[in-house]
């Protein structure tokens, strides 16, 4: 069992009320204090201009009243300071009482002690305490106030009492096994005895399960509560819980003076039906609401229900009795049954293999790629989900776009398609297949047109040569000169 208690009331001034000669430190309406202990407030006091100038004449006195009787006295007259209880003091309450100004304590002054006080009536400002011991709960909403007379003018300031009193908090239980379709059930009684002022509420907790209940006249409140009242906050959160009563005892101007709170040694036993059943693979990656393995890893998976008693759970993958952790080669579905419930998660794997890379730069061995050509890249790689690929040379990424075809201006070089799953599960490249490009040097420029203008050049010569002797036999035929003869002609005209 634990009992906290919080005291209010120690010192309680706040600040100065000022009248027409003097001010002084006020006190707090309602000071709190719990029974036994000593009232005890601390201020200032001070007259402007010294005592001698404002007040004209001594003494300056300092009167307590508790609940409108004076009950002691401080006064300073011309350096001497003088303290005096009055017969008003009740005797059966047992008061003990001091007044300390300027730290000159009455109760020093009643036992001779004398202290040094200002004697031309200079003095301003003074530092006082008042201390009563001795109060019990019956003090309480009695009054307690402090006067200051200077030449005739009065300027008081007065507290209310609230005397409390802590109590101590006691547990029954009635009934820890429960469940869900239960009738209205007495679970258990809680109550707090001796406290002043009466504790009002109780609250109930049975793990996440809460309650408040009102405190009856008797002090007692009692927890009776049905199954469908629990099962709310779910049977898991209530099952194998403790019954836990927790109160606060609140004043009057509702500051929280003490809390009390007690737990049963005997846990609940709350029977209720299956209301889930879950399959958990604890290894997985999850993408796109879809959940991946690597390709032969062991696979963790776990079927959860909730319910008690337990529920006997079955496990199964693509409908074979899981018993075992066992190696994912290929999408596997699987499947949780705990007594009328049942979950289902598909599992497939992810793997990335036969990494390929080709290029049309050359249809054959044979053929020669030049440098700075314009070569497409082929990547191809067996995976799931689809991988994606960069292509480098020599070990440096020169295309990254992540797609199969690359096109790039060439020169000699290892070229490789490295190819990863990093678009989905952030890993790095898995594999990668390379082809070596050994570009030789492009022809140099203009030696290709001198060829073609030679190649011209002879061609027009031809023609020229043609065309001339075309016209020099027509001429020949139009003078009627024998024009030489092939060999072809010759036989012609024999046959002729």
């Amino acid at each position: 069992m634990k009992i906290a208690a919080l005291l209010v009331g120690a010192n309680n001034a706040v600040p100065l009320k000022v009248g027409r000669t003097m001010a002084v430190t006020e006190l707090e309406p309602l000071t709190l204090l719990k029974s036994g202990e000593a009232f005890k407030v601390e201020g200032q006091f001070s007259v402007p201009e010294g005592i001698a100038a404002k007040c004209g004449a001594w003494p300056l006195t300092l009167e307590v009243r508790f609940d409108d009787e004076r009950i002691m006295q401080a006064s300073v007259d011309e350096g001497v300071y003088r303290f005096r209880p009055y017969d008003t003091l009740p005797e059966d309450m047992k008061l003990g009482a001091d007044i300390t100004m300027n730290n000159c304590s009455g109760k020093a002054a009643e036992n001779g002690e004398e202290c040094t006080l200002p004697t031309d009536g200079s003095v301003e400002n003074f530092e006082y305490s008042v201390e009563l011991s001795g109060l019990t709960i019956e003090d309480s909403k009695k009054t307690i106030g402090l006067e200051w007379n200077c030449e005739k003018e009065v300027l008081d300031v007065e507290t209310a009492l609230e005397v409390w009193q802590q109590g101590e908090i006691e547990q029954i239980v009635n009934a820890t096994d429960l469940s869900s379709d239960m009738d209205a059930t007495l679970v258990a009684s809680c109550s707090v005895t001796g406290e002043l002022p009466k504790v009002e509420q109780i609250t109930f907790n049975i793990g996440d399960f809460e309650q408040d209940v009102t405190v009856d006249e008797n002090g007692l409140a009692q927890l009776n509560v049905t199954g469908a009242d629990i099962i709310r906050f779910g049977g898991a959160n209530v099952h194998a819980r403790a019954i836990e009563c927790s109160a606060t005892q609140i004043a009057t101007n509702n500051v929280s003076l003490a809390t009390y709170d007690v737990s049963s040694a005997v846990l609940v036993q709350f029977s209720y039906p299956t209301s889930f059943a879950r399959i958990r693979v604890a290894n997985a990656i999850e993408f796109e609401n879809k959940s991946y393995l690597a390709k032969g890893s062991a696979v963790s998976v776990t079927c959860e229900a909730d319910g008690f008693p337990a529920p006997v759970k079955t496990l199964t993958a693509n409908g074979n009795a899981l018993d075992t952790t066992i190696s994912l080669t290929e999408k596997t579905e699987f499947k949780c049954v705990a007594g009328e419930k049942q979950d289902t998660k598909s599992v497939d794997i992810f793997f990335l293999e036969d990494v390929t890379i080709n290029h049309d730069g050359q249809a054959n061995a044979e053929e020669v790629i030049y440098e700075n050509t314009n070569v497409k890249f082929s990547c191809a790689a067996k995976s799931n989900p689809m991988a994606s690929f960069k292509l480098q040379k020599d070990g440096q990424v020169i295309s990254d776009h992540g797609e199969k075809e690359h096109e790039y201006n060439v020169s000699s070089g290892m070229y490789t398609c490295a190819a990863s799953l990093d678009a989905v599960f952030g890993l790095e490249v898995l594999e990668s297949a390379g082809t070596m490009i050994t570009a030789e040097p492009a022809p140099q420029e203009g030696s290709g047109n001198t060829i073609m203008i030679v190649v011209i050049v002879v061609i027009c010569l031809c023609l020229i040569g043609a065309v001339g002797f075309v016209v020099w036999k027509k001429k020949q035929a139009d003078k009627g000169e024998e024009v030489p003869q092939d060999e072809d002609d010759a036989q012609d005209e024999a046959t002729e």
